[in-house]
Parts: structure tokens; C-alpha cells; sequence
């Protein structure tokens, strides 16, 4: 990303940080949690399909990564979220409309 913007990896991570009072890998890591938490809620996908979907090496990593953010293991947050289900896109996998 740095590259990309034409800054030195530390100038950059400087300029991210003024700018989104986070780092590039906590914000990154956050948008993976928030897709998680989605694909949670609206599929019936394990959850070692999950930490892959959304860019985890291992399902270790993401469950330690989920529950620092969320508070919760992702088992826990689907168990939570099931009364939260919204109609999703056709095709997914265990959805449920909402009444």
C-alpha cells in the first residue's frame, strides 16, 4: 500500500494512522472481522471456511483475531446473531427471512 501511494512504509503508516486513528493491519484486520461477522449471520459456512473467505491464514489466527475485536468466538457471535437474520442474496447457503 505504501508503494502504491508513494511513501515509505513508515511515512505511510504515519499518514494512515493521523487519518484513521488506527493502523493499516488493525484496519484491514477489522474489515475481515466485519465480513466475518456477515457471513456468520447470513450463511451456514464453517468456520475454517470463513477465516479463508475473508483472508486468514489459519482458523486459529482468525477465531484469536475475531474474539480481540468482537469479544466473542466466532461460535459465539452466530449463536447471538441467529435472531438477527435478514434476507440475504440468493444462493446463500442457511439463510432465514426475517417475519
Amino acid at each position: 500500500l505504501a508503494e502504491i501511494a508513494g511513501f515509505s512504509a513508515s511515512q505511510f503508516q504515519r499518514r494512515f494512522k493521523r487519518v484513521y486513528q488506527t493502523t493499516p493491519i488493525r484496519f484491514i484486520t477489522q474489515l475481515r472481522v466485519d465480513e466475518a461477522c456477515r457471513l456468520l449471520r447470513r450463511t451456514d459456512l464453517d468456520i475454517g471456511s470463513i477465516a479463508e473467505e475473508v483472508g486468514f491464514s489459519t482458523t486459529s489466527f482468525f477465531c484469536t483475531q475475531f474474539k480481540a475485536i468482537t469479544g466473542l468466538t466466532p461460535n459465539q457471535w452466530r449463536k447471538r446473531s441467529a435472531g438477527l437474520h435478514r434476507p440475504t442474496e440468493p444462493g446463500v447457503a442457511g439463510h432465514r427471512l426475517a417475519s
